[in-house]
């Protein structure tokens, strides 16, 4: 029931003309808004017993070796998602990480100490991710829909700062806020009615590099020596 109230109102609030729907391995995903340098999408797993079984996102454009998303789920709340398609990070280890938001008359940072890395089986690359307090998420997804300039930092490692293109977060931000309303509505009725980085050899952001390589990375070394696997 809860998947069929949320598909008609994602279906409902798809109105651009970027709008459309795809399914991959048993999850649609509902294009909901398509720019140049954002863009934001929502998705729904047929499997009901999924860890994300719903979720609204948004993410850059322009790159096809780096991403960074901002995503909501009913179970955790805000992320952030930053994925790298020469990163080789291992999962268990700490990997900071700073979102700066610069804007009209504010300067915002979003503080990761201890991000994590995921590497789903047979996927390029590795993806690090970072969770957005509660009680901060509003004030920081207004900031990112205001910023001029958006840059992240990677405190150890040797991986250059990331610098964003912030055309295009209004409009996405908005489309990400409606998507969460109206999963949030959907689920509130659904309820009510049935009850009451270490260094890789490309860049990185962990510690100093273990072995030469011509990458980076976005965590502190081990004792290990590095012979390119994970």
């Amino acid at each position: 029931m809860k998947r069929i109230l949320i598909a008609a109102a994602l279906a409902l609030s798809m109105t651009t003309a970027h709008a459309a729907t795809t399914k991959v391995n048993g999850v649609t995903i509902y294009d909901l808004h398509k720019g140049k340098w954002w863009s934001a999408f929502a998705t729904i797993n047929d499997n009901k017993d999924a860890d994300v079984a719903f979720q609204c996102a948004l993410h850059t454009e322009g790159s096809t070796t780096s991403k960074f998303y901002i995503k909501w789920t009913p179970n955790y709340g805000l992320r952030v998602q930053l994925w790298k398609k020469d990163w080789q990070l291992p999962e268990g280890v700490p990997i900071p990480f700073e979102l700066d938001l610069f804007g009209e008359g504010f300067a915002k940072t979003l503080t990761v100490k201890n991000g994590w890395a995921v590497k789903p089986a047979g996927a390029v690359g590795t993806s690090v991710f970072g969770d957005v307090h509660e009680d901060h998420t509003a004030d920081f997804m207004e900031k990112f829909r205001e910023a001029d300039r958006l840059v992240i930092n990677f405190p150890e490692g040797d991986e250059p700062s990331w610098n964003m293109k912030s055309e295009g977060t209004r409009k996405a931000g908005e489309e990400f806020a409606k998507c969460i309303a109206t999963m949030r509505k959907a689920l509130s009725s659904e309820t009510a009615s049935s009850t009451s980085p270490i260094k890789p050899k490309a860049t990185s952001p962990l510690g100093k590099p273990q072995a030469p390589a011509p990458t980076t990375s976005p965590i502190r070394p081990t004792g290990k020596k590095d012979d390119g696997s994970v």
